[in-house]
This record gives structure tokens, C-alpha cells and sequence, in this order.
């Protein structure tokens, strides 16, 4: 009988430490979830804000390219504001064109 006392005590304290290890492994992978879903919101917001500032610099890009006007200067216009240019240069009549546009 004391024989089969013991060994029933040693299940019990084998059966408890046995409990104490899932509890363990089961508040660990808790943790673990916790922790990966914490991570994949992140991983949501980065993507949006990344797609976000993307979308944003097309956009910009794309307004640059369509807010240009293109206007033709003819080729003999353009030659002759070239010499004259150059020519106020040389003669430091001008220092520069400033254009604003209204």
C-alpha cells in the first residue's frame, strides 16, 4: 500500500508538473499570437501609408507632366533671342531673366 501511495504522489506531482508546462507552452503561444498580430497591423499600416505615398507621387508626377503647356517657338524666333541674350550678356546689360507667372 505504501508502495502504491508513493507512486500515486508521483503521478500527481508528474501530472501537475505536466499542467505547469502546457500553461507555460499555451501562455507562450499566446504571446506569440498576440505578438504576430500586433505585427501584421503594423504590417497593414506601413503597407497603406507606402501605397499611400505612392499613389501620392504618381499623382504628382502625373499633375507636373499635365500642368506643362507646350507651346511652339518658331526656330527663327528662337535663334534670334539666343544672339540678342547673348549679346545683352556680353555687353552686362542684363544679368538674368527672372520669370514669374501670373
Amino acid at each position: 500500500m505504501a508502495s502504491s501511495n508513493a507512486l500515486q504522489e508521483r503521478q500527481i506531482v508528474l501530472m501537475e508538473a505536466m499542467n505547469r508546462r502546457l500553461e507555460s507552452i499555451q501562455e507562450g503561444q499566446k504571446k506569440l499570437e498576440e505578438t504576430n498580430a500586433a505585427l501584421r497591423k503594423e504590417n497593414d499600416l506601413l503597407k497603406t501609408q507606402l501605397e499611400r505615398q505612392q499613389s501620392t507621387s504618381q499623382s504628382r508626377r502625373f499633375n507636373r507632366k499635365q500642368s506643362r503647356t507646350s507651346v511652339e517657338i518658331p526656330s527663327d524666333l528662337a535663334k534670334r533671342f539666343r544672339f540678342s541674350y547673348k549679346k545683352m550678356v556680353e555687353k552686362k546689360m542684363t544679368q538674368g531673366f527672372i520669370v514669374t507667372e501670373e
